[in-house]
């Protein structure tokens, strides 16, 4: 049986975090005007969406994950890849604040495909069953966790039933144990593609569960209905297994733990910590937890082991409404929180509030409170929600009853618009008292931000990144960013840089990294500026430097080609003959010849008839090999090493790793058949490596050759 789990794409005009506030979802406004996700929005997949992947897959269905955000899928396109799978069954998330969309959507794919079994899943199942079920868009609801309910679906009828037309299951199944679920099928996703603001754009991250549930009683809080009001916990080498597995398998950097109190059990965080610490895998790691759920010894553990930022929930800085409301004895402890947030801090762990605004109770002298709350504490960043009455919860039934609910437009329940009021202020009060707390933190924070960007400056100065940074910041013309790059090298602060990074790598040769040649002439203006102020050595030049300390001319660079695309030969090979620039190619041997854009085999025996032009192999198919097994790995290798050597009538000895991922097996194998080295290189790399086997691994700061180029004709 084929199966899609879709992600929908977020509406027009919204952009939804689906799995936040518990998977009822908060949505940002947009002003995209069809479905899909703008791209500067965080992307991270529905947990459970992911879950129930794995757990089909491994129960033998054939499944596809169609991820509408993070491929930023139209109406259209959402058809068209369920045409090109043609699926029996479609399994999709509904959040709150897209509810109506998200039913629009799949109402519109019901009834194009007349055979598909549509099924819903998700938090907001439960509270607006009947709405979900009278839209005609769905012939499954699936109310409770997923991942549990859906194996039965298709092979245990008597655990459904028919209710006002759809089918939905008899009882609410939990998850019980996370440890006898396989790991997220993250082969499945466009995991390259997510992104998450604390690490940044460009840093690969993943989120990950160590636990799950919440166990507290806030009664506006939609945690307990969506996660379970009982915390079902993971084992700490389980978890730390999967992280290594994700480092290992899709160059992961980061993870964002999705757990609803990370540090609930203080004992087992201890134990993630020293498993973290003892692999050495230098993952940074952000977790959510409570104030009351830390301390000083903890929170030593978590730096040491990675933890990069906390996310807090102090709601409000009134002790009394904050104790009324369901933070349990929250009144006579309000001192001990703001110590612990300050001490977090101090061990140099970002400290990230949430305040929430507009619960009963509140009123303009709450309002103040919290705002003297922040002018104490400070903290750096703080997030402001107006409260939202998620349907279902406690604060919603109250607020209905009361009469002070100002709507029931599920569109409205992203998490910053008001829609309730409170007993003494309005919808329009609570919106003007949240933009107070958000000027008044601007204020209290104003020279602890200046300080902060200063030190992240000279640390950006120090690891050799601020360059970059500075690129990835500006969204200006490829003009633009050339006249920068000239103001830098006339202002002389890119040899600050260049000198940096160069002491830091340990390492004098720069590697400059390239797939295409659009423009030959552009390519060879570049070429020209080089050849001027660096000497061109080969790849093999420098493996000689490395591995018998061979002599190295002063400001050395190397030229490589990955892939082996056909306009190395018609655009890039005649200028670098011309200027005698030696230089490697690594070829991609399944591809030779492919759709008229890669190498011919002729254009090859052409090229390997010049000595200054050396090659390497870059496996049969671009394959990652990390994510083959051991034998499909070495298949990919050898024969691709076999099918060049032959061809060129020389030994091949140098690979480069696709998409530069690798592990020690994967390097065992290259030096089990011969090899002599290997490159890592790629996009997303920040840096690349030469590994001479049986030596030393050599970091270097690779960058196409492009932005060098442009950087070095800032001199003339």
């Amino acid at each position: 049986m084929k199966i899609i789990l879709l992600q929908p794409p977020s509406p027009p005009y919204m952009n939804v975090k689906r799995d936040y506030a518990g998977g009822m979802g908060v949505a940002d406004p947009s002003i995209r005007s069809t479905y899909g996700h703008d791209k500067e929005y965080i992307i991270l997949p529905y947990m459970s969406l992911l879950y129930s992947a794995a757990i089909l897959e491994k129960e033998g269905y054939e499944v596809s994950f169609v991820d509408g955000q993070t491929e930023n899928l139209n109406e259209g396109q959402v058809l068209e890849q369920v045409k090109k799978i043609g699926p029996e069954v479609l399994i999709s998330v509904v959040n709150l604040p897209s509810i109506y969309e998200d039913l629009n959507l799949l109402k519109i794919i019901k009834e194009s495909f007349s055979v598909l079994k549509v099924v819903a899943i998700g938090t907001v199942t439960i509270p607006l069953y009947k709405l979900i079920a009278e839209s005609g868009a769905v012939d499954v609801i699936i109310r409770g966790d997923a991942e549990a309910i859906l194996p039965d679906l298709f092979k245990y009828e008597d655990k459904f039933e028919i209710q006002d037309g759809v089918l939905t299951n008899k009882y609410f199944g939990r998850i019980k144990d996370l440890d006898e679920y396989p790991d997220l099928p993250y082969h499945l996703v466009p995991i390259d593609d997510y992104w998450y603001h604390v690490f940044g754009k460009g840093v690969k991250y993943a989120p990950v569960f160590s636990s799950r549930g919440c166990s507290y009683r806030c009664y506006y809080c939609p945690y307990p209905m969506g996660f379970g009001d009982k915390i079902v916990y993971r084992n700490p080498v389980k978890v730390v297994d999967e992280i290594e597995n994700l480092q290992k398998k899709h160059g992961i950097k980061a993870v964002l733990f999705r757990d609803q109190v990370f540090t609930m059990d203080w004992a087992r965080t201890e134990k993630i910590c020293d498993e973290l610490i003892k692999r050495n895998l230098k993952i940074e790691w952000v977790i959510e937890t409570r104030l009351d759920r830390v301390n000083e010894k903890l929170l030593r553990k978590m730096k040491q082991a990675g933890c990069k930022r906390i996310h807090y929930g102090l709601e409000s800085g009134d002790p009394k409404l904050f104790s009324r409301v369901g933070k349990d004895q929250a009144e006579g402890r309000m001192e001990k929180l703001i110590r612990n947030f300050s001490l977090t801090e101090k061990m140099n762990i970002g400290a990230h509030m949430f305040i929430l605004i507009g619960l009963l109770g509140e009123n303009w002298q709450t309002i103040h409170n919290t705002i003297k709350a922040i002018k104490r504490i400070k903290p750096l960043t703080i997030q402001v929600a107006i409260v939202t009455p998620y349907p279902g919860t406690g604060l919603f039934n109250e607020a209905k009853q009361k009469g002070l609910l100002l709507n029931e437009n599920w569109s409205q329940y992203t998490g910053f618009k008001p829609v309730l009021r409170t007993e003494e202020l309005s919808g329009e009060e609570l919106l003007k008292a949240r933009n107070l707390i958000i000027s008044e933190h601007k204020k209290a924070v104003f020279w602890k931000r200046k300080i902060h960007k200063a030190r992240l400056f000279m640390r950006y100065i120090k690891d050799g990144s601020i360059y970059g940074r500075i690129l990835l910041k500006m969204k200006f013309s490829k003009r633009a960013k050339s006249i920068l790059c000239k103001i830098l090298f006339r202002t002389q602060l890119i040899y600050v840089y260049r000198a940096l990074v160069n002491k830091k790598l340990g390492n004098p040769v720069r590697i400059l990294s390239m797939h295409r040649v659009i423009d030959g002439d552009e390519f060879k203006k570049r070429i020209f500026y080089l050849k001027r102020h660096y000497n061109f050595i080969s790849l093999y030049d420098y493996i000689g430097y490395l591995k018998n300390g061979n002599s190295l001319s002063k400001n050395s660079v190397v030229l490589t080609f990955d892939d082996g695309f056909k306009d190395i030969f018609t655009s890039a090979y005649p200028c670098l003959k011309e200027e005698g620039v030696p230089f490697s190619i690594f070829v991609t041997t399944g591809f030779i010849g492919q759709n008229g854009v890669m190498l011919s085999w002729d254009e090859i025996d052409k090229m390997s008839k010049d000595s200054f032009v050396s090659w390497g192999v870059h496996s049969v198919n671009h394959r990652v090999l990390t994510e083959l097994s051991l034998d499909e790995a070495e298949r990919e290798i050898v024969d691709s090493k076999r099918e060049l050597e032959k061809r060129l009538s020389r030994q091949i000895d140098i690979f480069c790793y696709p998409d530069g991922k690798y592990d020690e097996s994967i390097k065992k194998i290259l030096v089990k058949n011969g090899f002599i080295a290997s490159c890592a290189t790629g996009r997303k790399l920040n840096y690349g490596q030469v590994d001479i086997f049986g030596l030393k691994r050599i970091p270097f700061d690779s960058e196409p050759i492009e932005r060098f180029a442009l950087r070095v004709a800032g001199r003339t």
